[in-house]
């Protein structure tokens, strides 16, 4: 009986011998990311995949964004900061 449980585990412990070479990143290498479920949620997160181009454009797009919104947020329509 030992013999049977320990062939699964030698079969579990063993190394996975992969190439550890860094893959090499370009522009269309395509890059995915786990999502986080919605909060209060363990179900619902997903995978989302683009190509580095496309990372970075939506990052830059978001960038863009949230400066528009700080630059509108602190000038109110009579021209002067928000706090006054």
């Amino acid at each position: 009986m030992r013999l049977l449980l320990l062939v699964p585990l030698a079969a579990i412990s063993a190394p996975a011998f992969a190439d550890d070479t860094p893959a090499k990143v370009t522009e269309n290498t395509v890059i995915c990311e786990q999502s986080d479920p919605p909060l209060g949620s363990r179900i619902g997160a997903h995978r989302v995949c683009h190509t580095l181009s496309q990372w970075r454009a939506i990052k830059a797009g978001s960038s863009e964004f949230i400066a528009a919104v700080n630059r509108a947020s602190t000038t109110s329509a009579l021209g002067m900061p928000s706090g006054h």
